[in-house]
């Protein structure tokens, strides 16, 4: 069985998806960069993958939004 893992990330003033070590471009939000990667998702589940999605929380002092 295969594995797709996905990461988002702080970078770049924005959250990024690391997958396959590729690394997207910035999401304005963490919810903007999940929201991105369920096509993903959808289609690894399909093909039988295991997939393993971990979200970094926001920089200390940074609101939970982005929103200060």
């Amino acid at each position: 069985m295969s594995s797709a893992n996905y990461h988002i990330v702080r970078r770049s003033g924005g959250w990024c998806i690391e997958h396959d070590r590729d690394v997207s471009q910035p999401y304005l939000t963490r919810e903007a960069a999940f929201e991105a990667i369920i096509g993903q998702v959808s289609n690894a589940l399909k093909t039988g993958d295991a997939v393993t999605i971990n979200v970094d929380g926001p920089p200390a002092g940074e609101a939970a939004l982005g929103i200060s």
